[in-house]
């Protein structure tokens, strides 16, 4: 939970509140976008980290 200090007697909407706002379901990415991941737009030196990391579609695993 993260502690909202300027505003402390409104708590922030947890993750799932957000995705049932929202509608959909949230997927956690990394710090590349999904499609630059799925047309592998990045460098040599990062690839074997983002394989591990990413799922098919480009986002973070969920372990």
């Amino acid at each position: 939970e993260t502690i909202d200090h300027i505003n402390p007697g409104s708590a922030w909407p947890t993750i799932t509140e957000l995705g049932a706002m929202a509608g959909v379901p949230l997927k956690e990415r990394l710090p590349i976008y999904p499609q630059y991941v799925r047309k592998k737009w990045y460098s040599d030196e990062i690839s074997s980290l983002l394989r591990s990391l990413s799922d098919p579609e480009g986002f973070r695993k969920t372990y």
